[in-house]
């Protein structure tokens, strides 16, 4: 099965250090996450586009180095998120650019570092 056809994704998912991936255009299928999304040490990296129809992430989302990353947009359809928001170490990012659709836990914390 190729990521194009997964529509759902029954545990973690992992998109991180590699050093030549610049899209996610494979995973815009991908409507909801039941455990935590990572998008960790992506060097080449711009955007998150492929990421957005996903609505629900049922652990943790952590957006954590990455260099080139200049913006949040593909994470614009997410409305749920079942523990952390971590979005730190991305110094493309500026504070205006995080989301903010997202509702979370009222236990949770939810923070940008912009550098």
């Amino acid at each position: 099965m190729s990521p194009s056809n997964i529509t759902s994704v029954g545990g973690d998912l992992y998109v991180g250090e590699n050093n030549v991936l610049t899209d996610l255009k494979g995973l815009r299928n991908i409507t909801s996450v039941t455990r935590d999304l990572y998008i960790v040490w992506q060097d080449l990296l711009t955007n998150l586009e492929g990421l957005s129809n996903i609505t629900s992430v049922g652990g943790d989302l952590l957006v954590i180095s990455n260099d080139a990353l200049t913006d949040l947009e593909g994470l614009s359809n997410i409305t749920s998120v079942g523990g952390e928001i971590i979005f730190s170490n991305n110094p493309q990012i500026t504070p205006s650019k995080c989301p903010t659709s997202v509702t979370v836990e009222p236990k949770i914390k939810e923070y940008c570092e912009s550098l």
